[in-house]
């Protein structure tokens, strides 16, 4: 009996050692500073960005001494407003187009989400972000808190 004990528990001990095969990724989640959770996105497994509030990258941010691109300007993910585009599970993160196919979010729909049909995502400062408002921020606050004056949930 100890033999059979000890021969699955070696079993189990090297099958839990194993890592995952390429391109499958664990279910953990990343909490962002918003509030909100993200996962791992294959086939790196590294943890899928934070939905953006505010610009992550202003032209304060970028060096002196880097070169400007070939037209004059400098280093931008966006132009315009259409260079933009909303991804994820719950349409939660405003990103370039290409990113927002490939994004993934943990699927887990927080009555927040909701009031991200108020504002737009856009072009600000350089990068694609939620054009954020006072209403919005009042809809986040009311949302987290269990407020009754929320925009109807998607269907």
């Amino acid at each position: 009996m100890k033999a059979l004990f000890l021969a699955v528990f070696a079993i189990l001990l090297l099958g839990c050692t194993q890592p995952n095969p390429p391109g499958v990724c664990t279910l953990d989640a990343m909490i962002c500073p918003d509030g909100s959770a993200v996962g791992r996105v294959a086939p790196s497994c590294e943890f899928a960005p934070c939905p953006s509030a505010s610009p992550t990258i202003a032209p304060t941010d970028v060096p002196d001494d880097i070169p400007p691109l070939p037209d004059g300007d400098t280093f931008s993910e966006c132009k315009v407003d259409s260079d933009c585009a909303i991804g994820g599970c719950n349409s939660e993160i405003c990103t370039t187009p290409q990113k927002a196919k490939d994004v993934a979010s943990i699927c887990v729909y927080k009555p927040e989400f909701a009031c991200y049909k108020q504002i737009g995502c856009g072009c600000i400062s350089g990068v694609c972000a939620w054009e954020e408002t006072p209403e919005f921020r009042l809809c986040v606050q009311g949302a987290k808190q269990g407020g009754s004056d929320l925009p109807p949930l998607p269907q």
